[in-house]
């Protein structure tokens, strides 16, 4: 009976960084089981009207969508907003839509929001600055939180080496 009444108090989360347009969502909905008991909370910073319009079409009770970008801490930053091509925190030479943009602590956010006994999984894929976000989570025992964990990296977009990527996931991988 024990048993049973902690898996009533568990909730199941879906974190989505880097929505774009929503196809993770989409995927998500569609391919993971039991998708429909968990709450999907999820962030895109770009501020292209088409983009936005396409997220919200996935809005409901149980997903949220942030306009904001997930960062190591809250804030302001610039945003090299290409539409739903490549958009970032890092000025890749490409973009000439330099917007401010609100940042939020992934970190924070994960820990006033959340219990360990939650069940969370974590996506991200946030053109290039993944690599400090992953270290600052590694650093504040938040992969403690995280239950399946997926990552795009981008390290020949940002100029680090193969060698820091894997060093990256074996830091994961240690937690």
């Amino acid at each position: 009976i024990q048993f049973t009444t902690i898996l009533l108090k568990m909730r199941k989360i879906f974190i989505d960084c880097g929505a774009n347009k929503g196809q993770s969502i989409n995927t998500f909905l569609r391919e993971f089981p039991d998708s429909k008991e968990f709450e999907i909370f999820s962030f895109e910073a770009s501020k292209n009207k088409e983009i936005l319009l396409s997220l919200n079409n996935y809005k409901s009770e149980k997903i949220k969508i942030f306009n904001l970008a997930v960062d190591i801490e809250d804030g302001y930053k610039k945003f090299y907003d290409s539409g739903d091509k490549s958009s970032s925190l890092i000025d890749r030479g490409r973009t000439k839509n330099i917007i401010t943009i609100q940042t939020i602590s992934l970190s924070k956010f994960i820990l006033e929001n959340f219990d360990k006994k939650d069940f969370i999984i974590l996506k991200i894929d946030i053109e290039g600055t993944e690599y400090e976000l992953i270290d600052d989570l590694v650093k504040k025992g938040i992969f403690s939180f995280i239950d399946i964990f997926f990552a795009e990296l981008h390290g020949s977009k940002t100029g680090r080496s193969l060698s820091h990527s894997i060093n990256l996931i074996n830091n994961v991988n240690s937690c």
